[in-house]
C-alpha cells in the first residue's frame, strides 16, 4: 500500500526514553481519498502550536511519529523503524493485535472505543440501572468487570451461540451492555441482536461508532479531533507513555428515535451535558 507521510514540526519539548528535547514529530497514515483533507485539518487544528511538513524517510528514529489507523500502523511496524510511536484511530480489538505485532515499549496506542469508566458514568443516569453484560471470553474483560461492579456479568454456557446468549440476557435485565472482546460478534450479527433487543424493550449500550451504526441506542467513542488532541496531550505533557490508553475526550451518541420508546428521559441534551462534564476532567 502506498502511504502518504507527513510530520509535525513543533517548538515544544518531549521527554522520551532518551530524555532528549525534540522539535519534529512524524505524521503517517494511509494514502486514500481523505488523506489530504485529514492532514489539512490536523494542520489547522495545531496552527497555533505546530507546523506540519512532509515526512522524510530519513527522519531520525529518536523522534516520535503519530500514526493514524490500523493498516498504517502495520505498515510502519514492518518498516523496521524504531521511532517512539503514538497510534490513533484504532479500536481496542485492533490495539490487542498491534501489541503482538510490534514491541510496544516505545508505542502508545490510543483507542477510540468507550472506556469502562465512561460507560459506568452513563449507567448512573439511566432510569433503571439494572444492566447486564453477557460474555463468552473472560480473559479480555477483567478490567471492565472490576469497574462495572454493579452490572450482572452473564457467562455463556459451553458452546452456546451468541444469539442464544443474548436471548437469555434479555430476560434478565432492561439494559444491555456490549463490551469489546467479550463475545464473537460481527456488525451484521450485532444489527440482528440490537433489533431483537429493541423488540424486547431492552436498552442497548455500545462502545464504538460501528456499534452505533449497527443499532445500539447509546454509545460513546472518540472522533478524529479528540484523538489528535489526545496525541498532543501525551507529546506535550506526558514524558512516560503506557503501551495503550483510551482517548479520554469522547462524545455520547444517542438514537432518540429508538430510545424514546424505552427511556424517553435519555436525550441528546442530557448526554451532551454529561460528556462535557466528563471531558472537562481530561486534559
Amino acid at each position: 500500500m502506498l502511504l502518504r507521510k507527513f510530520f509535525l514540526v513543533t517548538m515544544l519539548c518531549l521527554v522520551s526514553q532518551t530524555a532528549v528535547a525534540i522539535n519534529t514529530v512524524g505524521f503517517y497514515f494511509a494514502d486514500n481519498k481523505n488523506a489530504t483533507k485529514m492532514f489539512d485539518y490536523a494542520k489547522h487544528l495545531f496552527a497555533n502550536e505546530f507546523e506540519l511538513v512532509e515526512y522524510s524517510a530519513e527522519m531520525s528514529e529518536t523522534l516520535p511519529v503519530i500514526i493514524h489507523g490500523y493498516s498504517s500502523s502495520i505498515e510502519f511496524a514492518k518498516s523496521g523503524k524504531d521511532n517512539p510511536v503514538i497510534v490513533i484511530g484504532v479500536s481496542s480489538f485492533q490495539a490487542k493485535k498491534l501489541l503482538k505485532v510490534k514491541d510496544c515499549h516505545t508505542w502508545l496506542i490510543l483507542m477510540d472505543d468507550a472506556s469502562p469508566q465512561r460507560i459506568k458514568a452513563l449507567l448512573g443516569v439511566l432510569p433503571k440501572n439494572n444492566s447486564i453484560a453477557p460474555f463468552s471470553y473472560s480473559e479480555h474483560i477483567q478490567n471492565w468487570q472490576a469497574i462495572l461492579d454493579k452490572t450482572y456479568w452473564m457467562p455463556a454456557k459451553p458452546e452456546e451461540k451468541t444469539f442464544n446468549l443474548i436471548k437469555r440476557a434479555a430476560k434478565e435485565s432492561d439494559s444491555f451492555i456490549l463490551v469489546p472482546n467479550a463475545m464473537p460478534i460481527s456488525p451484521s450479527l450485532a444489527n440482528i441482536l440490537f433489533h431483537y433487543l429493541y423488540k424486547q424493550d431492552v436498552l442497548t449500550i455500545g462502545y464504538s461508532k460501528w456499534s452505533f451504526e449497527a443499532g445500539a441506542m447509546i454509545v460513546s467513542y472518540a472522533d478524529y479531533t479528540q484523538s489528535l488532541l489526545a496525541a498532543r496531550h501525551y507529546l506535550v505533557s506526558q514524558p512516560e507513555w503506557p503501551s495503550k490508553a483510551y482517548v479520554c475526550l469522547q462524545n455520547f451518541q444517542v438514537n432518540e428515535h429508538l430510545i424514546k420508546k424505552i427511556a424517553p428521559s435519555i436525550t441528546n441534551e442530557l448526554l451532551n451535558s454529561m460528556a462535557y462534564s466528563l471531558n472537562m476532567g481530561c486534559y
